[in-house]
């Protein structure tokens, strides 16, 4: 796949990501944030699922470590929970400005707590 492909990609769901949001900012005081992000995880387990199986099988489905899976999950669903919650007091940008820091910061951390080194664009270190 070519680089404006994935770029394409990216785009989009960067945009579908932000219309959901809209409606999950328009849905404030309508639904608790839990009933959101159930409905949201609901929908989309289903869906993965089957292309997940349309693309890779059953195989694919196999868990190698079982609780560290589930950590993940409970972690994505509590961050969920709480970035709805957050577009209930704040403007819908800001919000999701904070959320698109995560890239950010997930790679400091694996820097600092696993000692990983970060790759430049073109595989070469700055000099």
């Amino acid at each position: 796949m070519r680089k404006s492909n994935g770029f394409v990609i990216a785009l989009a769901g960067f945009a579908l990501l932000s219309c959901g949001d809209a409606v999950i900012k328009s849905m404030a005081g309508e639904w608790p944030a839990t009933a959101i992000a159930a409905l949201r995880f609901c929908i989309a387990i289903p869906l993965l699922g089957i292309l997940v199986l349309a693309q890779n099988g059953k195989q694919a489905l196999v868990v190698r470590r079982p609780v560290l899976q589930a950590a993940r999950g409970v972690s994505i669903a509590f961050a969920s929970l709480l970035f709805f919650l957050s577009l209930f007091f704040m403007p819908q940008a800001e919000a999701t400005a904070i959320v698109f820091v995560n890239p950010i910061l997930t790679a400091i951390l694996s820097m600092v707590f696993l000692r990983e080194r970060m790759n430049y664009a073109g595989g070469q270190a700055p000099r």
